[in-house]
């Protein structure tokens, strides 16, 4: 087995590093902390499986499966990540991951995650299958409307809400103002939001931000 580990915690790539090892004894288990460097390594080879973390600087997580899906495609990905389901687990989903869990379950979710992904299944937790189940059906749409956007529109709206400005978030992401400002509207008009006040609301009740 050969695994790669995304995460830009020393400690947490460390912890994981740890559990593989002990778990697949002949495993390789690679590390890196950001999705810059990462991705010359799955260009070069493909991977048992990569576990990601979302949170990452620069470049998202969320872009980062996109942009495995369209380097490697059919690359077991599972995402590890300190937010819930109901926040991001549907884009990933959607993004191209076989798997979530969060960092809050995974000393009990993440061997089991990981072996049900390389057996070739997925993994989310049975509330999170639930809400899919229901989102699809019509029956209870309570994923939140910010399911509807794109990783990128997604990244520039929780940027926004978290307090920084369009020149800031356009430098964090190589892009020009005027494109992060169309980003910010296509969300808003997702979300029927009509001003900065409603979008930081948003964020907040959502979870989407602390």
């Amino acid at each position: 087995m050969n695994f790669l580990i995304v995460d830009d915690h020393p400690l947490i790539r460390r912890g994981i590093r740890q559990i593989l090892e002990e778990a697949f004894p002949e495993s390789v288990v690679d590390a890196e902390g950001s999705c810059e460097t990462a991705l010359p390594k799955v260009r070069e080879q493909s991977w048992d499986l990569i576990i990601l973390d979302i949170s990452l600087p620069t470049m998202g997580g969320l872009e980062f499966l996109d942009r495995i899906r369209r380097v490697r495609p059919g690359q077991p990905v599972l995402v590890l990540t300190m937010h819930g389901e109901h926040q991001f687990a549907l884009h990933a989903v959607r993004a191209g991951a076989r798997g979530y869990v969060t960092k809050q379950t995974a000393d009990e979710d993440l061997l089991q995650a990981v072996r049900r992904v390389l057996s070739g299944g997925h993994w989310v937790s049975g509330d999170f299958a639930e809400a899919l189940l229901f989102t699809h059906t019509g029956r209870a749409p309570h994923l939140g409307n910010h399911q509807s956007l794109s990783p990128r529109e997604l990244r520039v709206l929780v940027s926004i809400a978290s307090g920084y400005g369009v020149t800031e978030i356009a430098g964090q992401l190589f892009l020009s103002a005027k494109t992060i400002s169309t980003y910010r509207s296509r969300s808003m008009e997702k979300l029927d939001l009509h001003s900065n006040a409603e979008l930081t609301r948003y964020c907040p009740d959502h979870r989407l931000v602390t």
